[in-house]
């Protein structure tokens, strides 16, 4: 049998005020060239802030010689402070363990004009939050079939990148369509301007708003949007990110939504510097 595990610092941390984790999710469409480098860049972001990051990558799935998520829900005790201390995991494979996640959650595809309010988190949310509770900020990285169940009717905004190509953007508003009618949820627009484009912001400006334009008039739904400079300079590409890291912060949902520090809500959202 699993017992749990105890060691000098246990009851310090049973003690300690309890931090409330916090969700990003970044939305896989299969272009791990432009996601990737955008996905470690926001990383680095939060990590310069000082916040503790666990990245589950739903692109990986989990194996006996890479255990992941799985691992960790197949395991009562565990949780992922163990795990990155087990296996040093700096990024944790997550596809079947989002996938068992998602069947738990008994998600029903939302109906539009439905007026039920839409919860902070839903109960697969809270377990990662359980999981992860040693961390203060969770990256989930994955395509959209398998974030649906998860974070189906809550209040999450999950980040959607595009590139000024046509097929990028119509790729983006079918993703987009798929998580606002089946899941209720209303991502956040990343438009990326790219070095082979000339112009290429504002080339990025005018793809971001097409997209807006199209979610609008097709969809009725209002869409934030930003544009993420990746030409130039590390500095720029630098700049851009650390702001889109503060600005997912801001909109990001607690995971432990009761967790307080002594006796006032956990306010996770001023870099921990």
């Amino acid at each position: 049998m699993l017992e749990p595990r105890a060691d000098q610092g246990e009851s310090l941390r049973r003690n300690a005020p309890q931090v409330s984790s916090r969700l990003i999710t970044l939305v896989s469409q299969g272009d791990s060239v432009t996601e990737l480098p955008l996905l470690w860049q926001l990383c680095s972001a939060l990590q310069g802030y000082g916040y503790s990051i666990a990245v589950l990558d739903a692109t990986s799935l989990e194996t006996e010689r890479k255990p992941g998520l799985l691992q960790l829900l197949n395991n009562a005790y565990g949780t992922g402070q163990d795990a990155a201390e087990e296996y040093g995991w700096s990024v944790m494979p997550a596809a079947a363990g989002l996938r068992t996640l998602g069947r738990s959650a008994g998600m029903r595809t939302w109906i539009p004009g439905d007026t039920e309010t839409a919860h902070q988190t839903t109960p697969a949310m809270r377990r990662l939050g359980e999981l992860f509770r040693d961390y203060s900020v969770v990256v989930l990285y994955g395509r959209a079939e398998l974030l649906i169940p998860v974070l189906a009717g809550s209040q999450a905004q999950p980040l959607l990148t595009l590139t000024p190509l046509r097929a990028s953007v119509m790729r983006a508003y079918r993703t987009l369509k798929q998580l606002l009618q089946q899941a209720r949820l209303q991502p956040t627009v990343a438009s990326l301007a790219t070095p082979s484009q000339k112009n290429a912001e504002a080339v990025a400006r005018n793809a971001g708003k097409t997209l807006q334009e199209c979610a609008m008039t097709y969809l009725g739904c209002q869409t934030d949007m930003v544009t993420v400079r990746s030409e130039g300079s590390t500095g720029r590409w630098s700049d851009d990110a650390h702001s889109l890291a503060l600005r997912l912060l801001e909109g990001a949902i607690s995971l432990n939504p009761s967790s307080v520090v002594h006796g006032h809500p956990t306010a996770a959202l001023e870099p921990a510097f």
